[in-house]
């Protein structure tokens, strides 16, 4: 999964892509977003689209990879503190 932001910084974007552990192609989801243009914010949302997309999958366990640090972090936070 991950966000980007488009070329002229006023749409940005999250898209997931799921494999099994073999590698082997399950699905994949893109979504875009107008005027959202915060790389934090779209990074967060591409978790949620992940696991939007195991769920659509039926999927019961998955692993998701961020390279945003703040999320990551914050995700961190949320869990140790419940």
């Amino acid at each position: 999964m991950d966000g980007a932001i488009s070329r002229n910084g006023k749409r940005g974007a999250v898209s997931a892509i799921c494999r099994d552990k073999d590698g082997k192609y399950l699905g994949s989801s893109a979504v875009t977003f107008d005027g959202l243009v915060d790389a934090a914010s779209l990074e967060a949302l591409a978790c949620s689209e992940a696991l939007a997309l195991a769920k659509d999958l039926n999927l019961s366990h998955v692993i998701i990879g961020s390279d945003c640090m703040q999320v990551v972090s914050d995700i961190r936070k949320k869990v140790l503190s419940s």
